[in-house]
């Protein structure tokens, strides 16, 4: 399953990219994340490997993220591996007006195993409602003080 969303941030690009190059701050905007925690590697870096636990309706949920390409301030890739499913997120930053950016995120999954791609197809709308949250927290964060942590 694939599928691409977008949202206009009132920030500038380069605002954008410098809030987002920062993994530590995905616990300040991804909706549903407990903790964050750095592995291995340079934070933001190609290579750079983190774990992310998630509360998911009462259980939760372990996932490490991979850094595979960061060519920010255009574009930022990662490989998003949990027990039953790997994400490829590719995340693109564009320009619009001086203190406007565009962020798109396009999500491929790769379900494992025939229950898991069941579920996937069944929950398919869950998964796009929350990268749409994910998307609107990003905005809110970084249009807040321009992503200056409290």
């Amino acid at each position: 399953m694939t599928y691409t969303d977008s949202v206009e941030i009132e920030v500038s690009l380069d605002r954008v990219s410098e809030i987002f190059s920062d993994p530590s701050n995905r616990i300040e905007w991804m909706d549903g994340i407990e903790a964050y925690e750095a592995k291995s590697g340079r934070p933001g870096r190609e290579g750079f490997v983190s774990e992310m636990v998630f509360n998911n309706s009462g259980r939760e949920m372990v996932m490490t993220a991979t850094v595979t390409e960061n060519n920010l301030p255009a574009s930022f890739t990662e490989r998003i591996e949990a027990s039953h499913v790997t994400i490829i997120v590719e995340s693109t930053f564009m320009s619009i007006a001086p203190d406007r950016t565009q962020y798109t995120s396009k999500q491929s999954y790769q379900f494992k195993g025939l229950i898991n791609k069941v579920m996937g197809f069944v929950l398919q709308r869950i998964f796009k409602n929350q990268t749409r949250a994910h998307l609107e927290g990003f905005k809110r964060f970084a249009e807040k003080d321009d992503g200056i942590k409290p």
